[in-house]
């Protein structure tokens, strides 16, 4: 049966982790269709925020008879006895058709004396907690056909929620990383269960401990040394709340532009990071201040890759771009540096972002693997 996973708000980088699992995953445009899945994996992608079980393949163009199917299909899953609450959502959002189809549904559940309650309210679509809450009937539109699904796995946002704000060690003037998206970088990573995960600048330890939580050992280290002490208490916080399976090696006090060949011995390391963003923005740049902004930081990175890192290495950055609309501005020149330096590079056109609408520092997420 197929599956239809939904996609957070970066598409791109969001579709990009998922073919780390499912290199077929078909793309539907904020939605991704997969034959066969998974729905533990739900727990470790950082980017679906739910998965639904295909029911039917319909024509792009519905039929006449469309309310009286979507009767009889939410009658089908009500349970014998108690009170049934579900919820219908329809993608693009349609309020018409959705206050049709309510109706429609809770006229037949209704006539198969179905006491129940739609979650649905002010004819829009469910939110992820309601979903999670209740029997939920998707309706997604293609070009092609429309897909109509059942809810069958919801991301926990509570969990992410805890793993972010509940930490006793955190630092908002020198930002700090989802652990959605540390998860999607270290799955872009595409790591091996024996891989060990290196975070050379580690922050307050959100990679870390995602690295733990997904039973992979890591490692980080810190120019700072708050940073190093932040992390160090992070990682026995979510040792004592969460129980990871993975473990965390080391945290150690080091500048990420003079690692050596000993930073890397006798172990099979994949660099998941996010390097240093830059101070502070107070106000939005001019494009002129953005490229003046980005140029100075580039040479930390460059000296970062010149480092003694092994032939073979994974290596997934978070790098700041500055969110000017309509023309975000990108680090220049560093993809070709990188080339130079004997790394070959996965440049997804347009690049891996990840930001709030209103963020003026996003990031951009590269790929390079060093050869």
């Amino acid at each position: 049966m197929p599956y239809i996973f939904h996609l957070g708000r970066e598409t791109n980088l969001c579709l990009a982790e998922l073919r780390s699992f499912y290199p077929d995953a078909k793309d539907l445009h904020g939605f991704a269709l997969v034959q066969e899945a998974d729905l533990t994996l739900l727990n470790r992608l950082g980017g679906t925020i739910k998965i639904s079980e295909v029911i039917k393949e319909l024509p792009a163009s519905l039929p006449l008879n469309f309310s009286e199917l979507i009767g009889s299909e939410i009658t089908k899953l009500a349970p014998k006895s108690g009170k049934f609450k579900y919820g219908i959502s329809i993608h693009p959002s349609q309020t018409g058709l959705l206050k049709n189809l309510l109706k429609a549904a809770k006229n037949a559940l209704k006539s198969a004396g179905v006491s129940s309650r739609y979650l649905n309210q002010d004819a829009k679509n469910l939110s992820s907690i309601q979903a999670a809450n209740c029997t939920e009937l998707s309706l997604i539109f293609t070009d092609a056909k429309t897909f109509l699904t059942k809810t069958v796995a919801t991301q926990d946002i509570a969990s992410y929620s805890k793993r972010d704000y509940d930490r006793p060690a955190r630092d908002s003037l020198s930002g700090m990383l989802p652990p959605k998206l540390a998860q999607m970088m270290i799955n872009l990573a595409n790591p091996s269960p024996d891989t060990v995960i290196y975070d050379p600048f580690c922050g307050s330890g959100t990679i870390l401990q995602e690295a733990m939580l997904m039973g992979l050992s890591c490692k980080g280290s810190d120019l700072s040394e708050k940073a190093v002490t932040d992390s160090k208490e992070n990682i026995e916080w979510i040792k004592r709340e969460c129980r990871p399976k993975g473990q965390c090696l080391s945290i150690e006090e080091k500048d990420a532009t003079k690692l050596t060949s000993t930073d890397f011995r006798n172990k099979k390391i994949a660099i998941v990071a996010e390097s240093y963003l830059g101070p502070p923005k107070q106000g939005i740049p001019t494009e002129e201040e953005a490229m003046a902004a980005l140029s100075q930081l580039e040479p930390l990175y460059i000296d970062f890759l010149r480092t003694e890192i092994p032939p073979r290495t994974e290596i997934v950055l978070a790098l700041p771009f500055v969110n000017l609309r309509p023309n975000p501005i990108f680090l220049e020149n560093f993809i070709e540096k990188a080339k130079e330096l004997g790394y070959s590079v996965v440049a997804a056109i347009p690049p891996l972002t990840y930001a709030r609408r209103n963020q003026v520092i996003g990031r951009m997420i590269a790929r390079l693997r060093k050869e």
